[in-house]
Order: C-alpha cells, then sequence, then structure tokens
C-alpha cells in the first residue's frame, strides 16, 4: 500500500527546476564575455569569484563583478559594472531567463497534489532573493504553500540592492506563498530545519514526505528526521561535464563536494527513487487533506 502523507517538502534547485543548466549557462556566458573585454584568463578570475563566493555564501552574488580585485584594480574601487561592463551583465542576464526551466511533469504533479488537499512546502539553501525570482519565474507562486529560503548577505544594503534589479520591486516579493527566511549559511543535511517544518505545520514525521535530488543532503536529512525519503534522481548533476566549472567557483567546501560525489543509495539509503521525472511520486505516495 502506498503511505499516505498530508505535507509534502521538497527541495528546489535540480529537483523542481533545473538549477545547474541555468547557472552553468548564465555564468558560462558572463564569464566569456568577461574574459573577451578584459582579456583576463580563468586562472586570474575563478579563484576571485570563488573567493567571493564563498564570503557570502552563495554561487550567484549579484554585486560579484564589483568585489573582484582584478577588474577593481582595472576600473577603479566601487566601479558601477552597469556602465563598464554592460554586455557583461546583459549576457548574464538573458542567458538566464532562456534556461529558467521548471523539470517535466512538475507543475501539473504539484497542481494534482494541491487538488488533494495536501500542504506543499520548499526548502531550500539557496538565497531567497534568487529562489523568490525564479518561483514567480516559474508559475509556482501559490502553487507552494511555504518558502523556505536562506537571507541574503548582509553585507548589502538597500540601495545596493536595489541597484542590481531589473524589474520592479513587487517582482522580488511573494505575493500568495508565504516566505520564511532562514539563517544565512545555512547547510543541510542538518534535519533542525526540517524538524522546525513539521512543527510549524503541526505535522508528524511519518504524514510528510520530502523529495530531494542530492542523496548525501536532502535523503540523508529526510531519514535523520524521521520523513519519507524520496530521491530525485533525474536531477542528479554532479557527473555532468560541466560541473568542473562550479566546483571550481562554488562558495561549498572541497569536503562538500566530495561527500555529494562520492554519495550512494547504499549509504543514504532513500525510501523510494524518481528515475525519470517528479511525477513519478504520485506512484509511490498518497496524498490526503492536511488537518492544519
Amino acid at each position: 500500500m502506498k503511505p499516505a502523507v498530508s505535507l509534502l517538502i521538497t527541495d528546489l534547485d535540480d529537483t523542481i527546476w533545473y538549477w545547474f543548466k541555468m547557472w552553468h549557462a548564465s555564468f558560462s556566458a558572463q564569464l566569456i564575455e568577461l574574459k573577451r573585454l578584459t582579456g583576463l584568463s580563468d586562472a586570474i578570475l575563478l579563484p576571485e569569484i570563488k573567493a567571493v563566493h564563498e564570503r557570502h555564501h552563495t554561487s550567484e552574488y549579484a554585486f560579484l563583478l564589483q568585489e573582484m580585485p582584478s577588474l577593481c584594480a582595472r576600473f577603479g574601487a566601487g566601479f558601477d559594472p552597469r556602465k563598464a561592463l554592460p554586455s557583461v551583465i546583459e549576457s548574464y542576464r538573458r542567458a538566464r531567463r532562456d534556461n529558467t526551466d521548471l523539470y517535466p511533469t512538475v507543475l501539473d504533479s504539484l497542481r494534482a497534489i494541491r487538488a488533494q488537499g495536501t500542504r506543499i512546502v520548499a526548502f531550500t539553501e539557496s538565497q531567497r532573493y534568487y529562489s523568490i525570482q525564479r518561483l514567480k519565474r516559474c508559475g509556482l507562486d501559490g502553487v507552494i504553500d511555504v518558502l523556505y529560503a536562506t537571507a541574503e548577505s548582509s553585507n548589502l544594503t538597500s540601495e545596493q540592492i536595489a541597484t542590481a534589479r531589473e524589474h520592479e520591486n513587487s517582482w522580488y516579493e511573494l505575493e500568495i506563498t508565504e516566505g520564511v527566511t532562514l539563517p544565512l549559511g545555512l547547510k543541510k543535511p542538518n534535519p533542525r530545519v526540517l524538524l522546525d517544518i513539521l512543527e510549524d505545520e503541526e505535522c508528524a514525521a511519518d504524514d510528510a514526505v520530502y523529495v530531494g535530488d542530492v542523496l548525501s543532503k536532502d535523503v540523508s536529512m529526510a531519514n535523520d528526521a524521521g520523513v519519507i525519503s524520496v530521491h530525485a534522481k533525474y536531477g542528479e548533476t554532479h557527473r555532468d561535464p560541466g560541473y568542473d566549472l562550479l566546483k571550481s567557483v562554488t562558495h561549498w567546501t572541497a569536503a562538500d563536494v566530495a561527500r555529494q560525489a562520492l554519495a550512494t543509495p547504499q549509504v543514504h539509503i532513500p525510501r523510494y527513487v524518481l528515475n525519470n521525472h517528479f511525477g513519478e511520486l504520485l506512484d509511490f505516495v498518497k496524498f490526503t487533506p492536511s488537518t492544519r
């Protein structure tokens, strides 16, 4: 028999949408254009980029260019990339827009689950600013009941944030989905947030299912919290040929990267595995109305 649950908790990046595809396309476009304009090499740029990403606990940082030492030396401290490097910014934004997509069956599956009265919560390590943009672009504001995402870098002022925006302010706020902000730098697989979500939702662990793409983070965390664990295997990206570029600039530590690459179902055993698409979840789990 299928286990019955009244709460779906899901990861976002590479579970709901193609995060790595989007990241690789936009970062590569930015890097290629930056090297073309400046003549600077990967050997100079990539270590500087990694240092900035580590400082801000994200591999997506809107103020990356103006914090890179080589660019500050060339254009002056506090330079405005919109004026000094407009084609770099536009290359990045265009590639990001063109590659922000949901995985197949995600939207229809989430709508079907909501139609059963089941609560849907998203929990991501990614920062709130970027997660909200993708949630809205993918038409999920209101499909997901609550978004748990980490805070933006505390080094940013409201003026800096305003200058980085290409849309009106309302675009960066949720209209229907509730938002909960988590501490900057929070990392899975600590199950504490998952346990807090269960408490917030007034839901027992065995009445909830968690879906995520990373065995060493998502599946490990769900198992430790006593939640039904589901591995979104279709979203694994660490074997992608382009993954080396992410490893060279990521905010993750070397140990984090190694742990993800070495993780296997024999170590972190999921209750169910989604091999091909998100909709397979409906074959394994019966979704029921939440009593909350």
